[in-house]
């Protein structure tokens, strides 16, 4: 009898302690799957579940264009496990701050006035009305979203908290960009809105903006120019159609239409207005 009530305290003491332990094991086991789905939600609201490339592209930030108009686009969208489609695409951005004056105290004891400038390196994420900005919407801070629904590229963008606390940057204010091509390009946008995540290293790389500039900054499309040779055929001169940009299978119209002719001979007697759409 003596035996029993001594052990009756042990066993139900270690039947408390393997119940609290599996308690404290399914409570983590819930914080980590939550925080696990919580963190794969905010880097998909960023990008996507599956992105679609050039074929042979390795890179999201780098990669050649394709043309929106697929035909296999309407299948995808009837798939249930399919939400949407939606167009993007990246462009590396500098930002640069407003000069900031700042008062030092010189070892001799004098004050002097410094002026100093912040940059900041980022990405900007060029998309179109139709992207569905719900993610960031979820996130906002201060502001709205940008608009993007414009006959010209809207200049509107959306930045991080982290960034515009950075850079000292305000809602509804200017911001100074930069981006590299041959020559640096300037640009100034307008700051709408601001959001945030809490993860740090999106937030301080993703800027919202319009796809357009995107897509002109990455000469993206069509150039197209009139190239007059330096010597002549036959007594005539030759005009050629220099055209770059898309995926170089080109249809040049002169005039009477569209056709693969890159250019042609001529001996102009008066002015003569030479037009060329390329397609």
């Amino acid at each position: 009898m003596k035996g029993k009530k001594v052990s009756r305290p042990i066993v139900r003491i270690s039947i408390i302690s393997i119940a609290l332990a599996v308690v404290v094991n399914l409570i983590t086991i819930a914080v980590v799957t939550g925080f696990q789905h919580e963190v794969r939600d905010k880097v998909t609201g960023f990008g996507a579940h599956l992105t679609l490339l050039s074929s042979g592209e390795s890179s999201i930030y780098e990669s050649a264009p394709i043309f929106k108009d697929q035909a296999f686009y309407p299948s995808l969208s009837n798939e249930k496990g399919i939400s949407g489609i939606y167009y993007f695409g990246y462009k590396p951005i500098l930002l640069q701050s407003d000069k900031l004056k700042r008062k030092v105290r010189l070892p001799s004891g004098k004050d002097t006035i410094f002026e100093q400038q912040e940059i900041h390196g980022a990405l900007l994420k060029g998309v179109d009305h139709t992207y569905d900005l719900g993610f960031f919407k979820k996130h906002l801070k201060e502001g709205r979203l940008p608009l993007f629904k414009t006959l010209e590229p809207s200049e509107e963008i959306m930045l991080s908290k982290r960034v515009c606390r950075d850079l000292n940057l305000k809602l509804g204010g200017k911001v100074r960009a930069f981006f590299v091509k041959n020559q640096p390009v300037k640009r100034m946008f307008k700051l709408v809105g601001i959001y945030e995540t809490g993860l740090e290293e999106f937030d301080k790389k993703m800027i919202i903006g319009d796809i357009r500039h995107v897509q002109e900054l990455n000469d993206w499309g069509l150039n197209a120019n009139v190239q007059i040779d330096d010597t002549l055929y036959d007594g005539q001169l030759i005009v050629r159609g220099i055209v770059n940009g898309s995926y170089g299978r080109y249809l040049y119209d002169w005039g009477n239409g569209f056709d693969t002719y890159t250019g042609f001979t001529i001996c102009p007697s008066k002015d003569t207005v030479i037009r060329l759409i390329a397609a």
